[in-house]
């Protein structure tokens, strides 16, 4: 079946009601994985979940598995949950707290920041291999931002900040945060869907 037409998809979309094939359609799926996905802000998690220096949670934006992780340096990172040599998926873990990732697929030792720092058997690759080329770390995602501690990413290289995304939601946001800050804490709910956020 070919592609919808944005106007096609607009049409799906009445007061009141909306059609089934918005949930239900394989090709409109893939339409919301390059255009959502791909392309917005999406909320990775909240930074209480990684207080710690090497506390790391593994989560995906769209059907990119990501690990949201707080370096040593204290800043949180997003990285592509892949390793550079095989692209195996690197952390198998949900959440937890690590000194550095290795891939259990032939060894390749990352920190927590994503850089390369070891790995096995270092003389058996040709002579211009460098463990410091940046090509060979886990991939940071383009574009993090830590919103009063809302972490999103972008796995866009550009596009509009995140301030220009949420709009008014941020007034949502810094209402629940003023309110709550305090008691404001991650807690997880897992559900084999794809959700809609609406603040009121």
């Amino acid at each position: 079946m070919p592609e919808p037409s944005i106007d096609q998809l607009r049409d799906m979309v009445r007061p009141g009601r909306v059609h089934r094939r918005l949930y239900t359609d394989p090709d409109i799926f893939e339409i919301e994985m390059a255009r959502i996905f791909g392309r917005a802000w999406i909320y990775v998690g909240h930074d209480s979940q990684v207080a710690e220096n090497g506390d790391f949670i593994s989560t995906k934006l769209g059907r990119q598995p990501v690990v949201m992780v707080r370096h040593s340096d204290s800043e949180i990172y997003v990285l592509h949950n892949r390793c550079a040599h095989r692209g195996n998926t690197v952390v198998a873990n949900e959440n937890g707290n690590a000194e550095e990732f290795v891939c259990c697929y032939h060894g390749w030792t990352y920190g927590t920041n994503g850089r390369l720092t070891s790995v096995p058997l270092n003389h058996g690759y040709p002579e211009h291999f460098d463990i410091n080329d940046p090509k060979l770390a886990m991939v940071r995602v383009p574009r993090v931002v830590n919103y009063r501690g809302f972490v999103f990413a972008s796995l866009a290289e550009d596009g509009p900040s995140l301030q220009e995304f949420l709009g008014t939601m941020t007034v949502s946001l810094d209402d629940m945060v003023a309110v709550s800050y305090t008691h404001l804490r991650a807690h997880e709910t897992r559900h084999d869907l794809v959700c809609r956020l609406l603040l009121e």
